[in-house]
């Protein structure tokens, strides 16, 4: 039963061949955020990965709990970095499945005291083995842990589910972007780019 809410609940892996949502405030694209005001301030968040996060600083995702290496609940902090590389998916996800081994390639060419590299499992609790499963299967070392309610991937994208995905933490912001670059140098370069960038 609750494999078939995650599944309803999670609109995953499907994007130009998916319906649109009957929802119009979901339904709007993540890429064109409402124009600020004339006179309103600079907005820190334009910018090519600025998708209109509701998350808006590292302070709103330290203190939530995500499900650890051990199968225990643990705060996010307890993982990040200076700088921190989110990336979500799930087991029953197709192109997370083929995403993830070039995100393998990503955490080692990232590797550094400052920065880290989570894999966000997105599959429920009762699913842990297959998520487990894939872990094994793709030869991942990178850290990995599960929100298995979708709570971290609601407080940074909303409520509407797209995988796989990359959020970029860092002590002033969160870029939010989707992993699919049409190869693994492109995704390096341009997430090393992004990461460097924060990290000066």
């Amino acid at each position: 039963m609750m494999r078939a809410l995650a599944m309803i609940a999670l609109v995953a892996c499907g994007r130009a061949t998916d319906p649109p949502d009957p929802r119009p405030e979901l339904a709007k694209p993540r890429s064109a955020p409402a124009a600020a005001p004339a006179d309103a301030a600079p907005d820190p968040w334009a910018g090519p990965t600025a998708a209109d996060p509701r998350a808006r600083r590292r302070g709103d995702l330290e203190h939530r709990e995500v499900v650890d290496a051990t199968g225990n609940k643990a705060p996010l902090s307890r993982e990040l970095r200076d700088v921190s590389v989110l990336v979500f998916w799930a087991s029953w996800c197709h192109p997370c499945m083929e995403e993830l081994p070039r995100i393998e390639k990503l955490a080692a060419a990232l590797r550094g005291p400052r920065v880290a590299v989570i894999g966000v499992s997105l599959d429920p609790v009762e699913d842990r083995d297959e998520a487990l499963g894939a872990i094994r299967r793709l030869h991942l070392t990178f850290p990995i842990v599960q929100d298995p309610d979708a709570g971290l991937y609601t407080a940074i994208y909303g409520d509407l589910v797209e995988i796989p995905a990359i959020a970029i933490v860092s002590r002033d912001a969160i870029d939010v972007d989707n992993a699919d670059d049409d190869t693994t140098a492109a995704l390096i370069a341009r997430y090393r780019k992004l990461v460097n960038d924060r990290l000066h």
